[in-house]
């Protein structure tokens, strides 16, 4: 994680918000899983001040995505099952309630009904 922190910090001191996604963001809530990235969300009209800021750490993107829905939605196979299973452990291990008009909105808008009725299998109350 000190990656993590260096980073971080460079960014801030920059002036570039950053929201930890992926693997370390579900981490951070407790699920362990295994992750050989760092999964970033950033502005993407900041993406040249990003892009500087990673050369200069001597650190090079991995690759970049239009969006994160679209790992959700288009995404691989196995990455579907991995990005599922982490919303699973996020809502549960947060408490978060599916039928809050809000939360249900937000998974319809960058997954879709497939994917909203799986998790609401998976989190229901036993």
């Amino acid at each position: 994680m000190s990656g993590l922190r260096t980073i971080s910090q460079k960014a801030s001191a920059a002036g570039l918000p950053l929201l930890l996604i992926g693997g370390y963001a579900v981490m951070a809530h407790g699920f362990v899983r295994a992750t050989d990235d760092l999964d970033l969300l950033v502005q993407s009209s900041r993406r040249d001040q990003w892009r500087r800021l990673m050369e200069d750490m001597g650190l090079s993107l991995y690759r970049e995505a239009p969006t994160f829905s679209h790992a959700i939605q288009h995404g691989k196979a196995l990455r579907r099952v991995k990005d599922t299973e982490d919303l699973i452990q996020l809502i549960t291990r947060n408490g978060l309630n599916l039928n809050e008009p809000e939360l249900q909105a937000t998974v319809l808008k960058h997954g879709n009904q497939e994917l909203y009725d799986k998790l609401q299998h998976a989190c229901a109350p036993e």
